[in-house]
């Protein structure tokens, strides 16, 4: 994929994870913890630097997702959509289901 579908990508979760009443700004918190290891773990190796060079060649920075979703979550959240979260919210506990269910039929 491409720097700028992992974009869209990004826009699309906190949209979806806002309609189906998610906590968008737990998002905030993981990206800020993978940001914190990934400089770390670029300090301390040298060959870390190749690895993560290879990474964000096709992947927004993690700095970068982290200020977006950052942005982001102050209007896709979980109030925008407060009429229609328990809708959406189980709607997606119904597909994560069926998708279990038909998984577990065809690998048993």
């Amino acid at each position: 994929f491409s720097k700028i579908e992992e974009r869209k990508a990004d826009e699309m979760g906190i949209h979806l994870a806002a309609i189906a009443c998610y906590d968008t700004e737990s998002a905030i918190s993981v990206f800020n913890k993978m940001n914190i290891e990934v400089e770390e773990y670029m300090k301390n190796s040298s060959e870390a630097t190749k690895i993560v060079d290879d990474i964000f060649s096709s992947h927004p920075l993690t700095s970068e997702r982290y200020e977006f979703l950052k942005n982001a979550s102050s209007t896709e959240n979980p109030k925008k959509y407060s009429t229609e979260c328990g809708t959406i919210a189980k709607r997606f506990k119904d597909m994560i289901l069926l998708k279990k269910t038909n998984d577990n039929k065809h690998n048993p």
